[in-house]
């Protein structure tokens, strides 16, 4: 599946890759972050039982979180990826220009809204939720 998220940028929630059956499940239940090491877990979908293990820079597992930042007018920062901004982003004449715009707006605003400060896409450092390389001599 992939999120189209500059289309749904109007209205992010109702993203079909947010539905519970066709998509990768909805927002999390956040009255029960208490239960999860203080990450809320998904509330539907099929990563319910994913239990990534990092959390910012130690190991912390946890059912899978989202944090979606809802405030009614610009649910999960939608006007940071919106067609406007993309416009903006896609005006940059140099890969550094446009590689600083992509990332300090639309990508920052995909990872803010959709983990906030306790949901996993809401850390660089747990986004990727990948294993640490574990050395094959346990001298190193």
């Amino acid at each position: 599946m992939y999120w189209g998220w500059v289309t749904d940028s109007p209205n992010p929630t109702k993203a079909a890759v947010f539905d519970p059956v066709l998509g990768f499940g909805s927002n999390s239940k956040i009255e029960e972050a208490s239960s999860n090491n203080g990450h809320p877990p998904l509330r539907d979908g099929p990563f319910t039982s994913l239990r990534p293990t990092y959390w910012n820079n130690w190991t912390e597992p946890h059912y899978l979180s989202r944090h979606w930042q809802l405030d009614g007018f610009n649910d999960l920062y939608s006007k940071g990826y919106s067609s406007e901004v993309i416009s903006v982003v896609n005006a940059e004449t140099s890969y550094d220009a446009f590689r600083n715009a992509l990332e300090s707006g639309p990508h920052t605003s995909v990872h803010g809204g959709d983990g906030g400060p306790i949901g996993d896409m809401g850390s660089q450092n747990a986004s990727p939720n990948g294993k640490p390389k574990i050395p094959t001599d346990p001298s190193t």
